[in-house]
C-alpha cells in the first residue's frame, strides 16, 4: 500500500492536476474568507465553508477520475492486480493519494483563520467542526470517484460520471422537498451529502453524519475491491459469492446508520456543541429549571422539521433557528415530562384552527400542559436590537431562557396578571409597549388588555397597567381603580403602574387620583447638566440610581430614565398610605419646561415612586400599591431590552416584589449576540490579507511551483 501511495502521490504533484486542485481550492478558501473578514465579524466562518461545499464536491472528480480508469486505459490494471499486493491495499493506497490532496488543499484553508486571529478573535470550536465536515464528505466523495472510475477505462467519464454524481448529492434536499410522502422524504434526506454536512457547520459535532460519512467511504472503498477482483474472477459461483458479501457489507452499513441516528435522537448530548458561546447547550441555571418541570408539557414547533434542523426558517436575517430544536432535544433528554413535536401550519391546518386566537404562524412554539398554553414567537427567542453607537440592528438569541420560561408558565399552579387599561390614546400602545410585553411574559407575568371605559378589571388581575394615557379618565373609571385598590375580598396583592410622559396631555382627574396616594406629577422634564451622568449626551436622557429602600438586594447598574417628569412626594405615611422614592437623580439634576426655561436649581429629581397600604383582605394581610414611572419610555426597547442597562431587571424585581411572585422567576432572560464584531483590522490591512496574499499570491506561488517542476520533469 505504501508503494501504491508513494506512486500516486508523484503522479499528481510530477504533473500539473494536484497543484491546479490545491492552488484552486486554496484560492476559493482566501476568496470566501476575505468576505467574512469585510462583514467585521468572524462570527461567518461557516459560510466560508458552506460555499466551499460545492466547489469541493465539483473538483474531486478531477482527482479521482485517472485513479483506476488510467490503469484500464493503460492496461496496467493486469499487471497490478498479479503483484504481491493485496487489492484492498491497493485501493486504498489510491484513495490515500487522492484524499491526501484534498486533505492538503482543506488544510492550506486554515491559513487565513490563523492570519485572521491577529485581528480578531476566530470562533475555533466552530472552525474546527466546519474542517472535520470538510474531511468527511471530502472522503466519501473521493471514495465515491474511485468506485466510479474503476468502472470505465475513460478518464473523461468517470470525471463526469463522478461529477453527476456529486450533483445528485448535493441537491437532493431540494428533491426531498418535493416529495409529498413523508418516508419517501425522510430516506431522501437522510442520504444527502449537503444535509449531514450543514449540521457540522452549525457547529454542531452531529455524530449520526461522521458515521454515516465514514460507511459511505468504507462501503464504497469496499465496492471497488469487490468489483476489482470479481472482475479477475469470472466464476458466476465466485461473483455470487461477492454479492452476497456485498449485501452483508450493506446491511452492516445500514444498521450502523440506524443506530447511531437512534442513539443521538435518544441522547442529543452525544452531539457536541462546538459554538464558542454554546448556542446549543443549556446553561446550568437552565438545566435546573428544567429538571424542575414536574407536569407533562408538549412543544410543539410550528414548521417542518427538515426546515427547523437545516436553517431555512428567518435565514435572511442570519438567524439560526436549529439552535431551537437542538436545545429542545436537550431539554427533552434531560426531562422525559417534556415531548416535542414539529407541526407545519400548512400541512395541519385543522391543528391551528384549535388555536385560532393565538394566529399560530410559521416558526411559533407552541407549550401546552394541563393548565394553560403558551406561544413563542421568533421575537420572544431572538431579538433585535440597535446598536446606538453604529446604528446597525444587531440580533441576540435568548432562545435557552425564553424556551426555559415559556416551559416553567404553562405548569405554574397560578400565574399573575398584568391587565392594561386602553381607551385614552395611550403612548404605550401594544406595538410600542411590545418589548415590556415580552420581558413580563419571560418572567412568568400573563399580559391582558382591556377597553377600561366599557370593560370591568378581571377579577384575577394583579396589576393594573396605565400605560401613559393622552386624555383623561372619567370619573366611574376612577372608580374602577379606586375599587381596585380598595378591595377586601381578594388575599393576594394589587398594584395600580402609571407610567407618565412630559407632553402626554391634560389628567387632571387622574393627577387628583395620584396625590392621594402621596405623589404629584410635576409639570416640565427633567434634564441632566453633568455630561457625566448623560447617556450619548443627551441632557434628558439620564441615568438615575436606585433609592435602595425597597429593592435593596439588587444590583442596578446604569439605570435610565429617557424623557422623565419630575416627580413629588406629597407625605411620606397618611392615612395608612406609605411613600418612598425608587429612583432619583443625582444633583446635578433640574426641570426645564417646555418652553425651554429652568425652573429651578440644580438638585436631587425624583422619577419613580413607591405607595403601599396594608389592608386585611380573605382573611389575612396584603398589599395594595401604587406605583409612579416619570419616565415612560424607559418601558420600551432599547432601555429595557439591553443587558447594558439595568432596567429590565429592576422593574422585573420590582413587579415580583409587588406580586409577591419572585419564587415565580425560573431563568434571567441572557441575550448572546448572534454576530459579534470583532474585526478590528482596517479595510487596507484586509484587503492585503485577504485578497492580496490569501487568494493571489498563495494560489500563484503554487501553481509556479507545480509549473517549475513539470517543466522539469519534462526535460529529464
Amino acid at each position: 500500500m505504501k508503494a501504491i501511495y508513494k506512486k500516486e502521490m508523484r503522479s499528481f504533484f510530477y504533473a500539473p492536476t494536484g497543484y491546479v486542485c490545491v492552488a484552486a481550492i486554496a484560492a476559493l478558501y482566501g476568496f470566501f474568507y476575505y468576505q467574512v473578514m469585510m462583514t467585521g465579524t468572524s462570527t461567518y466562518v461557516t459560510a466560508v465553508y458552506s460555499m466551499l461545499f460545492s466547489f469541493g464536491m465539483m473538483l474531486i472528480p478531477i482527482l479521482t477520475m485517472r485513479s483506476m480508469a488510467e490503469e484500464k486505459k493503460n492496461r496496467t490494471d493486469q499487471a497490478l492486480l498479479t503483484a504481491p499486493v493485496e487489492v484492498s491495499a491497493i485501493v486504498t493506497g489510491k484513495f490515500l493519494s487522492c484524499f491526501s490532496v484534498f486533505a492538503f488543499a482543506s488544510l492550506l484553508g486554515l491559513l487565513p483563520a490563523v492570519a485572521m486571529s491577529a485581528f480578531a478573535a476566530p470562533p475555533w470550536g466552530l472552525i474546527a467542526g466546519n474542517f472535520a465536515g470538510t474531511l468527511c464528505y471530502g472522503a466519501a466523495m473521493t471514495a465515491i470517484g474511485i468506485f466510479l472510475s474503476g468502472l470505465t477505462a475513460n478518464q473523461i467519464v468517470a470525471a463526469v460520471s463522478t461529477f453527476a454524481t456529486a450533483m445528485f448529492l448535493m441537491y437532493m434536499d431540494a428533491a426531498a422537498a418535493a416529495v409529498s410522502i413523508d418516508l419517501a422524504a425522510n430516506l431522501i434526506r437522510a442520504v444527502s451529502f449537503y444535509s449531514r454536512y450543514a449540521e457540522l457547520t452549525r457547529g454542531i459535532f452531529s455524530v449520526p453524519s461522521i458515521v454515516y460519512f465514514v460507511s459511505v467511504t468504507v462501503f464504497f472503498l469496499y465496492l471497488t475491491v469487490v468489483r476489482t477482483e470479481s472482475g479477475r474472477c469470472g466464476q458466476w459461483r465466485w461473483k455470487s459469492i461477492y454479492a452476497g458479501k456485498t449485501a452483508l457489507v450493506f446491511a452492516i452499513v445500514v444498521v450502523c446508520n440506524v443506530f447511531a441516528g437512534l442513539l443521538v435522537e435518544r441522547f442529543p448530548s452525544f452531539n457536541a456543541d462546538m459554538t464558542v458561546q454554546r448556542f446549543n447547550s443549556m446553561s446550568e441555571e437552565v438545566q435546573e429549571a428544567v429538571k424542575g418541570i414536574k407536569r407533562e408539557v408538549t412543544v410543539y414547533i410550528m414548521a417542518e422539521e427538515s426546515a427547523v434542523r437545516q436553517d431555512e426558517l428567518f435565514a435572511g436575517y442570519g438567524i439560526q433557528y436549529s439552535q431551537v430544536a437542538n436545545l429542545l432535544d436537550r431539554m427533552q433528554e434531560l426531562n422525559p415530562q417534556i415531548r416535542v413535536e414539529f407541526k407545519s401550519p400548512s400541512r395541519n391546518p385543522a391543528f391551528v384552527n384549535n388555536y385560532a386566537q393565538d394566529q399560530l404562524t410559521e416558526g411559533d412554539i407552541l407549550m401546552v400542559s394541563s393548565l394553560r398554553h403558551r406561544v413563542l414567537g421568533a421575537g420572544d427567542l431572538f431579538i433585535q436590537q440597535q446598536n446606538v453607537a453604529t446604528g446597525a440592528y444587531e440580533f441576540y438569541s435568548q432562545a435557552d431562557s425564553a424556551l426555559a420560561n415559556g416551559l416553567a408558565y404553562v405548569c405554574m399552579e397560578e400565574v399573575p396578571v398584568i391587565t392594561a387599561a386602553l381607551g385614552h390614546g395611550e403612548m404605550l400602545d401594544v406595538s410600542v409597549r411590545a418589548a415590556f410585553d415580552s420581558v413580563v411574559e419571560e418572567n412568568a407575568f400573563e399580559v391582558r388588555e382591556i377597553q377600561f371605559m366599557t370593560q370591568e378589571i378581571p377579577e384575577d388581575t394583579s396589576i393594573l397597567f396605565l400605560p401613559t394615557p393622552t386624555t383623561d379618565y372619567t370619573k366611574e373609571e376612577i372608580g374602577k381603580i379606586k375599587r381596585f385598590l380598595e378591595d377586601d375580598t381578594d388575599a393576594k396583592p394589587h398594584t395600580v403602574i402609571f407610567a407618565a410622559y412630559p407632553a402626554q396631555g391634560s389628567i387632571n382627574r387622574l393627577k387628583t387620583f395620584l396625590e392621594e396616594w402621596g405623589v404629584a406629577v410635576e409639570e416640565g422634564t427633567v434634564f441632566e447638566t453633568d455630561t457625566s451622568r448623560m447617556f450619548l449626551t443627551s441632557p434628558n436622557t439620564i441615568f438615575v440610581k436606585n433609592s435602595e429602600t425597597l429593592l435593596a438586594d439588587g444590583d442596578y447598574s446604569y439605570l435610565l430614565a429617557p424623557v422623565s417628569c419630575p416627580l413629588r412626594i406629597l407625605f411620606d405615611s397618611n392615612d395608612g398610605i406609605y411613600v418612598f422614592p425608587l429612583l432619583q437623580t443625582a444633583d446635578t439634576a433640574v426641570v426645564k419646561q417646555e418652553d425651554g426655561m429652568t425652573e429651578e436649581e440644580t438638585g436631587v429629581q425624583t422619577v419613580a415612586v413607591y405607595s403601599y397600604r396594608e389592608v386585611q383582605a380573605g382573611g389575612r394581610s396584603t398589599y395594595r400599591n401604587l406605583i409612579t414611572l416619570g419616565s415612560s419610555m424607559a418601558l420600551t426597547s432599547p432601555y429595557i431590552n439591553s443587558e447594558s442597562f439595568g432596567n429590565q431587571e429592576w422593574i422585573c424585581d420590582l413587579l415580583k416584589l409587588a406580586t409577591n411572585t419572585k419564587a415565580n422567576t425560573v431563568v434571567v432572560p441572557k441575550q448572546t449576540a448572534l454576530a459579534v464584531m470583532d474585526i478590528t483590522a482596517s479595510k487596507k490591512t484586509i484587503d492585503m490579507v485577504g485578497m492580496g496574499i490569501f487568494t493571489i499570491s498563495i494560489p500563484l506561488v503554487i501553481l509556479a511551483a507545480g509549473l517549475i517542476i513539470y517543466r522539469k520533469r519534462r526535460n529529464l
